[in-house]
């Protein structure tokens, strides 16, 4: 008896189609003429639309087509590859299929779509659909405009909203900080924001006009939107994690003043990751201990000022993107302020004038503790032999680190990569790891059958492990709870 996939029971194929996503099932349909009569209903729970206009056109047909389906979506993606597709001749049609798809889906959880100042402008039912709707967990309104932000201080999802993400594409008349907080503040069970892009927007008040708190804030994304950071303790008191990117920023909007005396002192005694550039340090001192620091992007004109804030916030772990300069301050002092690191990850962008020489023997004398590191090298000229030279690099760094027990080191060609790239897949499934073995002189020649003592002292191996068991190793490091007392045990069960 031959057995193929249409020959299972219809209930076992419903579970399996609503395990894919709609545009899977819709390809699975089109592979035979037995397959059309496949039910797709029970992929329409998540959608991610990411082709053309005429798509979501085409979805909406089959969306409405039975009364039913529409109350099956609950989550609807439609990224900005659908959005950019708008023209004269289909933007009219798109704008009025989302409006359609908008007004059914009454069960609606997730919603994230881009051009919302487009959409919202040209079709006010998108606009009075999304407030409408109330079981929403997680909006996403991007590339938003005035009537954009009526939604979110209108919204009906008071009791279900979770995540929210508002990214701006035009400017909007000022308004006071007061009253955006405010709408926030209806969301009760609100724990994720995400601003993009209200810099000049919003007019900071007094601390003391400030009355609206949000407790069930966890994290915070600030991006090309400054608040002052004694405000956003005020209003957000229990935060676990904050983004803040701003410096990028500076040359096209009013810089920010440095705070004040009162401003550094203020922390989050509950904030695990800080997630801020190097230059964003001046604006937003944040004093409190963190589990991981991550700085983005550290220049070597910034390097004091974040040796200050490792020596200030004594992170666990460490994680930045370093352009080579002429100067090593932030290494050479990282032993001293850096007094509980385990994990360094570092994205070196070694240059032509600055080779990376000078910060690698800073590396080999870090911190007492340091457990783990993660190199990935963009360097400006390949070594002729890439695997001897990071099994030099990692015999270096492990006799350097008393307590270091991994190793991983990636290189790849620098010459044209920006500073601002994060580590890619290539790069890490291209890395290599060590496992470092020490032992004692006496014990090694123990082994070796020797009899005499020889010289006292350690003697450190480096031995290549697996990639996937590396990359294992990293994840957990970023994992890790480090107050634990078998946080270690754990990892050398890893290798």
């Amino acid at each position: 008896m031959n057995l193929g996939l249409l020959s299972l029971d219809l209930d076992v194929l419903s579970y399996i189609i609503s395990n894919i996503s709609y545009r899977d099932a819709l390809s699975l349909s089109r592979t035979c003429k037995a397959a059309r009569t496949l039910p797709l209903e029970p992929s329409l729970r998540i959608v991610v639309l990411d082709g053309t206009s005429m798509q979501l056109i085409k979805f909406r047909d089959f969306l409405l087509a039975k009364e039913s389906r529409p109350l099956l979506l609950k989550s609807l993606v439609v990224t900005k590859t659908v959005t950019w597709d708008m023209d004269g001749s289909c933007e009219g049609p798109m704008v009025t299929a989302l409006a359609d798809i908008l007004e059914r889906a009454s069960k609606l959880q997730h919603f994230s779509c881009g051009a919302m100042a487009i959409l919202a402008k040209q079709e006010n039912r998108v606009q009075k659909s999304l407030i409408h709707l109330p079981q929403l967990t997680d909006l996403s309104i991007l590339e938003a405009g005035p009537q954009s932000m009526d939604i979110v201080m209108s919204s009906k999802s008071r009791q279900t909203m979770q995540r929210l993400t508002l990214e701006m594409c035009s400017t909007l008349p000022n308004s006071p900080l007061r009253t955006f907080v405010k709408g926030l503040g209806r969301f009760n069970n609100l724990h994720s924001l995400s601003i993009t892009r209200l810099y000049s927007q919003l007019r900071i008040p007094y601390l003391s006009e400030l009355d609206t708190v949000l407790p069930s804030m966890r994290e915070l994304v600030l991006s090309c939107t400054w608040i002052p950071m004694s405000q956003a303790a005020t209003v957000f008191p229990n935060l676990t994690r904050i983004t803040f990117t701003n410096a990028k920023q500076w040359p096209k909007a009013q810089t920010p003043t440095t705070p004040s005396d009162e401003d550094t002192a203020v922390c989050w005694c509950s904030l695990d990751e800080a997630h801020i550039d190097a230059r964003d340090l001046l604006i937003w001192p944040i004093s409190c201990r963190v589990r991981w620091l991550d700085l983005d992007v550290l220049r070597d004109v910034d390097e004091q000022v974040a040796s200050t804030a490792v020596r200030r916030m004594n992170p666990f772990i460490l994680s930045c993107a370093y352009t080579m300069g002429r100067h090593n301050f932030f290494w050479e002092h990282l032993h001293s302020v850096g007094r509980e690191l385990r994990f360094i990850d570092v994205r070196l962008l070694e240059l032509s004038a600055h080779p990376m020489e000078p910060m690698l023997s800073e590396l080999c004398h870090s911190c007492h503790e340091l457990t783990v590191i993660f190199l990935c090298i963009r360097a400006f000229n390949d070594p002729e032999d890439a695997h001897a030279e990071c099994a030099t690099i990692a015999q270096r760094l492990a006799e350097g680190n008393a307590d270091l027990q991994f190793v991983g080191l990636s290189f790849t060609d620098g010459r044209s990569t920006r500073e601002d790239e994060p580590v890619w897949d290539e790069e890490l499934h291209g890395s290599t790891w060590f496992k470092i073995r020490r032992t004692s002189n006496l014990e090694s020649r123990l082994l070796q059958g020797e009899t005499d003592e020889g010289e006292p002292g350690v003697r450190v191996e480096v031995k290549v492990i697996p990639t996937m068991i590396g990359l294992k190793v990293r994840d957990y490091m970023y994992e890790a709870n480090y107050e634990a007392p078998n946080w270690v045990e754990r990892l050398s069960t890893f290798a």
